[in-house]
């Protein structure tokens, strides 16, 4: 894999959740850019989920 979490035809990293006002977003992370953010994140940002994620590019992408 390569720094930017693709593989060939595939996006390897973490799908990160968390509640923001009235609603859960989810942001994609590359697994080294997700290292160092959990560590920086703002402190506000308490409940998250993270759940490891491989996507079809051509999905991912659309």
């Amino acid at each position: 894999m390569t720094e930017d979490g693709i593989t060939g035809e595939f996006f390897e990293g973490y799908k990160v959740t968390f509640p923001m006002g009235r609603f859960d977003v989810s942001v994609y992370m590359t697994k080294v850019y997700y290292e160092g953010w959990k560590y920086f994140r703002d402190a506000e940002i308490t409940d998250v989920w993270v759940e490891e994620v491989k996507l079809d590019l051509v999905k991912f992408l659309r």
